[in-house]
């Protein structure tokens, strides 16, 4: 991406730079001069185009990838830290740690790519880049790095206090202001995809409750099921006997 920025610059500045030379070599009736300027300008141009092109595919792909790797670490970070939940250890919570740190590694060196590979102009984008790396970065990735070292350098502490540690680590991922501001970027490059709010026209809470409660009924049907399959074979018993 930053290489599609570089080459839209700079093969601009050398279309517009070699059509203002064919101009003034024509006023000064240099045939070849102007003619050479004019080949300058079409292979530039021509350059220029493939540049852009490849930048807002590239933009938009890079983008995307942000929202998604943001969701996969929310999603396997909350898997492990489920069993560490329900088995509460000092080695557990470490791996939950480990999970998310290196997912974390990866999402602050994609923003970063993003951003440089962005224009100035693009100020509202850069904005949005900057919240979501001080998030990842100084508020998510920060703590859980103090936590690391606190359960490395000080193992009996940590082992006396670990109920506030898992505590402290399901605050950091429960937060979700990186993912929102990743999906409005998206939604700045026209990506296509859509919140649950947008989908169902409700909050997420109500979702998750709706969900939950159509996993319910559906458990209950089976369970019926299951009942009705029994009773028919203990009448199938009963008449063979």
């Amino acid at each position: 991406m930053k290489e599609n920025k570089i080459g839209i610059i700079s093969c601009g500045t050398i279309s517009i730079a070699s059509l203002i030379l064919s101009i003034v070599f024509s006023t000064l009736d240099c045939k070849w001069s102007m003619n050479f300027c004019f080949a300058i300008m079409g292979s530039a141009f021509l350059s220029f185009t493939i540049c852009f092109i490849n930048y807002m595919v590239l933009r938009k792909k890079m983008i995307e990838d942000l929202v998604n790797d943001i969701y996969k670490f929310n999603n396997d970070s909350f898997s492990q830290f489920g069993y560490a939940n329900s088995n509460l250890e000092l080695d557990n919570l470490s791996l939950v740690i480990g999970v998310a740190c290196s997912h974390l590694n990866h999402l602050i060196f994609l923003a970063y790519n993003i951003k440089t590979g962005l224009f100035k102009i693009e100020k509202k984008k850069r904005k949005m880049l900057d919240q979501i790396i001080n998030n990842l970065e100084n508020d998510i990735q920060f703590n859980f790095n103090n936590i690391g070292q606190y359960i490395l350098k000080r193992p009996k502490k940590a082992e006396q206090k670990k109920e506030y540690l898992n505590k402290i680590i399901k605050k950091l991922l429960d937060d979700q202001k990186a993912y929102k501001l990743a999906f409005k970027l998206s939604k700045l490059v026209k990506n296509e995809a859509r919140d649950v709010e947008e989908n169902f026209q409700m909050s997420q809470k109500e979702f998750e409750v709706n969900v939950c409660d159509l996993l319910e009924k559906e458990i209950k049907v089976m369970q019926l099921k299951n009942k009705l399959k029994t009773k028919k074979k203990q009448i199938q018993k009963k008449t063979t006997n």
